[in-house]
């Protein structure tokens, strides 16, 4: 067995043995504190296995749970999720201006077809030649697809920006950008579409599952039959539809990683919709648990940033009207700087994986 499936194994025995204790004892804090210790010896164990150094060795092991991520995305080919953070605010220091344009104008632009629309639906009161939710549904479906389409042509748009920012290339014009953005716009959306569909379809499927069973206990209730064979039969099924869940969880939490790159291979790789499943899945082969740390890390920094940014706006709206209005316009401009971060973070990640496929690994 690998030092890595040991730590696992251990890792685990330590919950059982912890929860195990819980229900062994009266005093629940003292299971509490045998799972803590277990944890963090074992984590410990692991850390300084590794060569880490001291100070994340120590919060690794107090913090088990993130710190069994962190240890099991330990991976010498790739930068640390702190370096990833690092050059996401250098690049998006670097050329802010270019980058920040695309979704400001995804804001503005929503903004605006959502007042046509509310404009739309009064102008629609004042007609009766035509009955009135026939104009508010068409207008409302017209929308919706202009909202989805800009969306998706600004989302690429930035991708590209942060893409040739990260290569060290020269911008290009918004407009240039935004025309090549169209023409990879309906295998950015495919793709997007097949990688979701990939991912979350056995738990749509348990879902189904689970309504057909609550369906058929209902029916059996009411029909007096929750009896014998048919209450046996029952059960089985009930416990067929847990286990469906439970994969359809795992399945859903294990490709969403595997699957994270898909779209991205579109735009950068020159990938076909149906391709680009396969070519994200080579990229994350045997890096599960690194991009899943370096991805998420960083994601969860910038997210506690903005929440405590957004604590700190909401002080003006404790100032009257004018205080309201000044908080949520710049809870708006805070919501618009904080949105190309994350595909900051995906975009330089994707690029370590790519060099990986040209570059020998480095040895543990």
């Amino acid at each position: 067995m690998s030092k890595r499936n040991l730590y696992v194994l251990l890792y685990i025995i330590g919950i059982v043995v912890s929860v195990g204790a819980g229900m062994g004892v009266k005093n629940f804090p003292i299971a509490l504190l045998l799972l803590f210790v277990i944890r963090f010896g074992v984590n410990f164990w692991y850390a300084n296995l590794n060569g880490v150094s001291l100070a994340p060795k120590i919060l690794a092991s107090i913090f088990s749970g993130c710190g069994f991520v962190y240890l099991m995305g330990l991976d010498k080919n790739l930068p640390g999720a702190w370096a990833i953070l690092d050059d996401t605010i250098k690049i998006y220091e670097k050329n802010f201006k270019n980058i920040i344009i695309y979704p400001l104008w995804q804001f503005l632009g929503v903004a605006a077809l959502v007042i046509l629309g509310v404009i739309i639906w009064i102008l629609a009161s004042f007609l009766s030649l035509i009955p009135r939710y026939i104009i508010v549904i068409v207008f409302s479906v017209i929308i919706f697809i202009a909202i989805i389409i800009l969306s998706l042509l600004l989302t690429i748009g930035l991708y590209y920006t942060i893409k040739r920012t990260t290569d060290g290339q020269p911008n290009m014009p918004v407009k240039e950008t935004l025309r090549l953005a169209w023409t990879k716009l309906s295998s950015f959306l495919g793709s997007a579409i097949l990688g979701h569909l990939y991912a979350i379809w056995p738990l749509l499927a348990a879902i189904i599952l689970g309504a057909i069973y609550a369906t058929t206990s209902m029916a059996y209730s009411l029909g007096g039959l929750n009896t014998g064979a048919l209450l046996q039969g029952n059960w089985i099924f009930g416990a067929i539809v847990a286990a469906a869940v439970v994969y359809g969880i795992i399945h859903f939490v294990y490709y969403s990683i595997r699957l994270i790159f898909n779209y991205l291979s579109v735009l950068f790789a020159n990938q076909k919709a149906t391709e680009s499943l396969t070519y994200s899945k080579a990229l994350t082969k045997n890096h599960w648990w690194a991009v899943l740390w370096r991805m998420y890390a960083p994601a969860w920094v910038v997210a506690v940033v903005v929440i405590i940014a957004s604590f700190v706006v909401d002080i003006f709206s404790l100032f009257g009207p004018v205080g309201e209005a000044i908080s949520s316009i710049l809870y708006l401009v805070l919501q618009v700087i904080a949105t190309p971060l994350v595909g900051i973070i995906l975009i330089i990640l994707f690029n370590h994986l790519e060099r990986q496929k040209t570059s020998p690994p480095v040895q543990s």
